[in-house]
């Protein structure tokens, strides 16, 4: 595997990679900091990563253990997190209580060993707390890694609440977000409206956020995707992923109960797995045209899901927050199958399935749209039709191409700063 640590390009850098969550974690918050430990050395940076080794109700993935080169060093915490209303309460975010221990530990490897660059990621955004302390440390590079909004986040309601304490809360993490923002060398953003925001809205210099997509591992979709051979049997469509609150699959529901209420769907299923599947079983009795096609599931391993991707005929998900996209677009278009995603105004979603003609974005508050959306993929599938994709453009969102893009950011910060900082 060309990304191997022991491969032909041995590390000449350090970085110091913080991130609660690693594997054996699983979810899509893990694979930004997995694929960046994994590649990296390849391209003359090494690893030291430092993550919470607390389980607790955080999704388990053992499968992606694999997936960690054995020249990749993990420092692995505890955390007290995941004590319901006490944590509800406080700044920041639910893992505070991860703050302490991996300070700690943070210190000890601070007063031992040099870095060249510190990257920290988030969500969850006491990462950066983390960050921020290192890099004072050590006067070295600090890049800040956002893969989601943090106050400026449209579904922050759904966590905090409202009132005065969540008031509250708003307004100490928007102090802490700002010295996050001017203590950083660099801020990485996955979504270009995210990007727009905080250079427009928030006042950050445009050379300082840089936009880095989530995207697939080229490995786990190296096999051709071959369509079944008879259209003319099951149509499975398919959604895998996690739902909260109000971002939800509701717009697909009433999409495909207004189709089936007027048009016979011969084998017709709506297949979800999801650790939400009882909220997909209650919200299912709204719809009785819908109901006798609905599948769920609960979460599998990610090389598991990779293979359901691959066995759907079409993909479908929600992207409901214009500032940033569901990481699983990029697994869906790696995958093969269609993909259709009902979005609302202003998301990359919609402009990523266009310009790979992987698929199609419907608005997802408008049902009739969508129920006709659905009908033509169903339609095309049935007449053995595929999306005219544009492979040069679906290649740009490998994992590999987008680490190569941090890597070089890393190397420009490196270069402007000079040496790295002293081993103390």
């Amino acid at each position: 595997m060309w990304y191997h640590a022991r491969g032909p390009r041995m590390p000449q850098r350090r970085f110091l990679l913080i991130s609660y969550f690693y594997p054996p974690h699983g979810g899509a918050g893990v694979q930004r900091a997995l694929h960046l430990s994994r590649i990296a050395p390849s391209l003359g940076w090494e690893p030291v990563v430092l993550a919470s080794g607390q389980r607790g109700r955080t999704a388990v993935d053992r499968s992606l253990l694999s997936k960690v080169p054995e020249g990749v060093r993990v420092e692995r915490t505890r955390a007290a997190v995941g004590f319901g209303t006490l944590f509800g309460a406080l700044p920041v975010d639910a893992y505070l209580g991860w703050l302490p221990f991996a300070q700690r530990r943070l210190s000890t490897i601070l007063r031992e060993e040099r870095f060249d660059l510190v990257f920290s990621t988030s969500a969850p955004f006491t990462a950066h707390l983390l960050g921020d302390h290192a890099r004072r440390a050590l006067g070295v590079p600090w890049v800040a890694d956002f893969r989601d909004p943090w106050t400026d986040n449209n579904f922050l309601p759904l966590y905090r609440g409202e009132g005065p304490i969540a008031r509250m809360r708003q307004r100490v993490d928007r102090r802490l977000e700002e010295r996050i923002f001017a203590g950083a060398d660099a801020v990485l953003v996955t979504a270009d409206p995210f990007r727009s925001l905080l250079v427009e809205r928030r006042g950050l210099p445009e050379g300082k956020v840089h936009l880095v997509r989530n995207g697939f591992d080229a490995e786990d979709f190296a096999a051709p995707y071959a369509p079944r051979p008879d259209p003319g049997g099951r149509f499975r469509l398919l959604f895998a992923g996690n739902m909260y609150g109000d971002y939800n699959l509701a717009a697909v529901f009433r999409a495909a109960d207004r189709l089936l209420s007027r048009r016979a769907l011969p084998g017709f299923e709506l297949s979800i797995v999801s650790a939400a599947g009882a909220w997909a079983e209650r919200e299912a009795r709204k719809y009785p045209h819908l109901r006798p096609h609905l599948r769920v599931e609960r979460p599998v391993p990610h090389d598991q899901i990779v293979a359901r991707y691959r066995d759907a005929d079409a993909l479908v998900l929600c992207a409901l927050d214009p500032l940033s996209t569901p990481g699983k677009l990029y697994e869906y278009i790696a995958a093969g199958p269609p993909v259709l995603a009902f979005v609302v105004p202003g998301t990359d979603a919609a402009l990523v399935l266009s310009r790979t003609g992987a698929g199609e974005a419907v608005p997802a508050d408008d049902v009739e749209l969508g129920a006709l959306s659905l009908e033509r993929v169903y339609d095309r599938f049935r007449r053995g039709e595929l999306p005219a994709r544009r492979e040069d453009e679906i290649a740009k969102l490998t994992r590999q191409a987008q680490v190569a893009e941090i890597v070089a950011l890393f190397e420009r910060l490196a270069g402007e700063r000079g040496a790295a900082s002293p081993r103390r």
